[in-house]
């Protein structure tokens, strides 16, 4: 079988949790014995924009269009960009997939999904964010409120444009509900969310994605008396790593250390959260290690004790707690979405009120209080699927659908 694997952006130029998960599945699949091509958004300042490259990966066909938004003359092409378009219809025409499989479309075109429904090429989507329906991506407001979107006026607003533009892009994007042939939903949150807005029941599936977990070994247990918490992920306000150095503190300085690994990112180009974390990464028992390349993760984690995720938007279903608990690690996660589906409370984390700081500072005194609690979330640390069970699973959706 031949797949077309689509994300707006692949390793080692982009690293976050979809570019790494649509390279670990695009081996996976190799491995299973397809042939295996990957479409992906580049942006690279010294390229011209919308210019196509070709080139071989570790064994895979890599189609890179570049765009860095620098020749976008309207915010339509933000979105929607025909010339995109045409050169993703080229990589069709030269690759002849069998099946696409989209992940994400930021930085490409939204109606991608129209060139294959056009070919009679079957298509998935995996949701992977909220990017359909939201061109912010985390259905966080420009005061960071959680929104139910799309809502016209408002959208307007968060996307500095007119009302009529903003309803354009909804009805311009809602699109590819008709063009794509099915749906994964990592999480139920999602699944739910795209119900709410218009997608068939009957063309989602939920679907629980894989990561490979012999890459991480089992952390050891507290060598020392100090409790190793831990942060890893972009520091972008979205995560709000701000809560877990507000709550940490708060504890006793001997009796926790804290571990940040992450680099800073801008939010939709807005810089102003460096300014509010720098202070506190420089406090008494933090650590702060900077970015981290995904390969690196694991030794991360082998040296903490618990991982926080303390996000305050619906996340999907964060690949860093899967990461965790292949290393035996229990998370404390906000009780939101995608993070409160994966962490069970009491058995293999704890959860805690979302953007609330004193209620993450309570669960991380617990852990240090309670005798035993620590040791008995990690021994309900669940098992995680690997990638090749998910290709396994994603191969026999792919075949059912060409027949």
């Amino acid at each position: 079988m031949r797949v077309l694997l689509v994300v707006h952006g692949y390793p080692p130029e982009a690293s976050g949790g979809t570019e790494v998960y649509t390279r670990e599945l695009a081996r996976a699949l190799r491995r299973a014995g397809d042939e295996v091509a990957v479409l992906a958004r580049v942006a690279d300042p010294s390229r011209p924009d919308r210019v196509l490259r070709r080139e071989e990966r570790e064994g895979l066909a890599l189609f890179a269009i570049n765009n860095t938004f620098r020749s976008c003359r309207s915010f339509e092409e933000t979105w929607r960009d025909d010339a995109i378009r045409s050169l993703a219809a080229a990589t069709l025409e030269e690759w002849r997939p069998d099946v696409v499989h989209v992940q994400h479309l930021t930085g490409l075109s939204a109606d991608l999904a129209g060139e294959t429904r056009e070919r009679g090429i079957p298509s998935v989507v995996t949701l992977n964010d909220y990017w359909l329906i939201c061109q912010r991506g985390q259905l966080l407001d420009l005061d960071l409120q959680r929104c139910d979107g799309p809502h016209p006026r408002g959208c307007a607003r968060c996307l500095h444009t007119s009302r009529r533009q903003a309803e354009r892009r909804t009805r311009g994007v809602a699109a590819i509900f008709e063009s794509a042939t099915h749906f994964l939903a990592p999480s139920k949150t999602l699944r739910e969310r795209f119900l709410a807005h218009g997608l068939d029941p009957g063309r989602v599936t939920l679907h629980e994605q894989g990561i490979d977990p012999a890459r991480y070994g089992v952390a050891e247990g507290r060598p020392g008396s100090r409790l190793r918490v831990g942060f890893v992920g972009s520091l972008m306000v979205s995560k709000a790593p701000h809560l877990l150095l507000e709550a940490f503190g708060r504890l006793p300085e001997d009796e926790a250390r804290l571990d940040v690994f992450g680099g800073h990112a801008a939010y939709h180009g807005d810089d102003r959260y460096r300014g509010r974390l720098e202070p506190l990464l420089r406090g008494p028992g933090v650590r702060w290690h900077g970015a981290l390349e995904h390969a690196a993760i694991p030794s991360a984690l082998a040296s903490l004790d618990v991982l926080v995720v303390p996000s305050v938007w619906l996340e999907n279903a964060p690949f860093v707690i899967k990461e965790a608990f292949a290393a035996g690690l229990p998370v404390v996660a906000s009780d939101l979405g995608g993070m409160a589906e994966l962490v069970t409370h009491e058995r293999d984390g704890l959860l805690f009120p979302a953007g609330d700081a004193a209620g993450l500072e309570a669960a991380l005194r617990r852990l240090l209080d309670e005798p035993g609690l620590l040791d008995r979330l990690r021994s309900g640390v669940p098992r995680v699927p690997s990638i090749d069970d998910d290709a396994a699973r994603t191969r026999a959706l792919y075949e059912r659908l060409r027949s």
